[in-house]
C-alpha cells in the first residue's frame, strides 16, 4: 500500500496581480458621475454612461485615471505532483505531472478605453501570455 500511496510530493505556485489602473489619456472624454461599477461584467467593465465625447477645441477637465477604476486582475495556479520510486539501490524512477493554469480561468486584457469605439468599456480579448490549462507528464529514469 505504501508503494502506491506513499512518497508523493506536491508543490504549487499561485500568482495574483491586481488590475492595472485604466488610463483615458488617448481619447479625452467628459466624465459626469462615477465611472466605477459595483457589478462589473466583461460587456460592461465600467459605467460608460458617465462618459461622453469631448467637444472639439474644448480643454480637458477630467483626470486621466481614476483611483478605483482598474482592469481585470490576474490569478494563476500552477501545480506539480511528483513521486520518486526506488527500483534498486542505484536506479530510481521519477513520475511527474505538471499542470499550468490549473483552474483554466479566463484572464482578460484591459477593457477598451476609447470613448469613440463601439466596444467602449468592454473586455474583448484574453491576455496573450495566458493560455488554457496545460498538462505535462514525464517519466524519468535516474541512475
Amino acid at each position: 500500500m505504501d508503494a502506491i500511496l506513499g512518497g508523493w510530493s506536491i508543490s504549487g505556485i499561485y500568482r495574483y496581480l491586481s488590475g492595472q489602473l485604466l488610463s483615458f489619456r488617448t481619447n479625452p472624454a467628459v466624465v459626469n458621475g462615477d465611472p466605477v461599477l459595483d457589478n462589473r461584467t466583461r460587456q460592461r467593465w465600467f459605467n460608460t454612461d458617465a462618459f461622453s465625447r469631448l467637444p472639439a477645441f474644448t480643454r480637458r477637465q477630467n483626470p486621466w485615471i481614476f483611483d478605483d477604476l482598474r482592469g481585470p486582475h490576474f490569478s494563476n495556479l500552477d501545480m506539480t505532483l511528483n513521486k520518486l520510486v526506488p527500483i534498486t539501490e542505484r536506479l530510481k524512477l521519477e513520475l511527474r505531472m505538471e499542470a499550468y493554469n490549473l483552474s483554466n480561468s479566463f484572464m482578460g486584457q484591459n477593457p477598451i478605453t476609447d470613448v469613440n469605439s463601439g466596444s467602449f468599456g468592454q473586455v474583448t480579448a484574453q491576455l496573450v501570455t495566458h493560455s488554457g490549462r496545460e498538462l505535462q507528464y514525464s517519466l524519468r529514469l535516474i541512475w
